[in-house]
């Protein structure tokens, strides 16, 4: 499991340097912005190599392993804007997807709009999110009517997960950022 995830890191780093360099042989690189995100975190490794080094494979029906699960490993997502015209910091505060689009609409100069939900994670006064909820129907297509829905709320604090297929609910009292 580790060795497929560094050859995926190492797929993406050369995909990543192949299109800086594309987009620098055009001379269009001053004029770009990448954005790298991604639907979840990295909760294989964590579970796959537990502490005491045992390795063992993920069963299909251990949520844990699945993008359903709601650990931190989970959801802690890579964000990443990189841009010649940006400024290099690194935040550690809780974002949501929707604050992607408002975030590169202001870096084309846009300024703020009632189309998005989000806001921009780049303005030097954003502080973070309060919460952030997220939610998963299980694989499949995403029917809520006829599958159950698993829920959660993040703060810096606190994390309330609610599961309806168990009909079980919890709060963890841990950091995030």
């Amino acid at each position: 499991m580790r060795m497929r995830y560094l050859k995926a890191l190492r797929y993406v780093d050369d995909n990543v340097g192949r299109l800086i360099n594309s987009l620098r042989r055009q001379k269009l690189l001053d004029d770009s912005y990448i954005v790298i995100t991604s639907d979840h975190g990295r909760m294989a490794l964590k579970y796959n190599f537990p502490p005491d080094g045992n390795k063992r494979e993920p069963s299909n029906t251990d949520t844990k392993f699945r993008k359903m699960a709601f650990s931190d490993e989970n959801l802690h997502v890579p964000l990443i804007i990189w841009g010649t015209k940006c400024k290099n910091s690194e935040r550690n505060h809780l974002v949501s997807t929707l604050d992607i689009a408002p975030t590169i609409a202001s870096l084309h100069g846009f300024g703020p709009s009632h189309f998005f939900d989000g806001v921009d994670v780049m303005n030097k006064e954003f502080r973070g999110r309060p919460f952030v909820s997220f939610e998963h129907t299980g694989p499949g297509p995403c029917e809520i009517s006829s599958k159950p829905i698993n829920l959660g709320v993040r703060t810096n604090e606190h994390k309330f997960i609610y599961e309806e297929s168990n009909q079980n609910s919890a709060i963890e009292d841990d950091k995030c950022c």
